[in-house]
């Protein structure tokens, strides 16, 4: 087989299995995913405009904000607690991003 056809073979098979796995999400899960998206956009924003604030930022100082802000997001969406750190876990893995600015 030459390289061409195995590399269209591969990018088939891959596409066909992104596409089984966004046919097998059940509408809650995708709800779900589009969700938390849409809180890590909002508690970003926030994130943004407090470290705005702060001037020397450390790792420590930036998972105590991350901590604050998702807790008062997360009592006003009433959100479970494992939706919480789901979002405190996303967040807190964006400190190279916010680090590295």
């Amino acid at each position: 087989m030459n390289n061409t056809l195995k590399k269209g073979i591969i990018l088939g098979g891959l596409l066909g299995a992104a596409a089984l796995v966004g046919l097998a999400m059940t509408k809650q899960g995708k709800e779900l995913t589009a969700d938390l998206q849409s809180a890590v956009k909002d508690l970003s924003k926030q994130l943004q405009e407090r470290l705005a604030t702060i001037e020397d930022v450390s790792k420590e100082k930036y998972n105590e904000l991350v901590a604050t802000v998702t807790d008062e997001y997360a009592k006003t969406k009433n959100l479970a607690q494992d939706a919480k750190d789901t979002l405190v876990a996303i967040l807190n893995d964006k400190w190279d991003d916010v680090a590295s600015t």
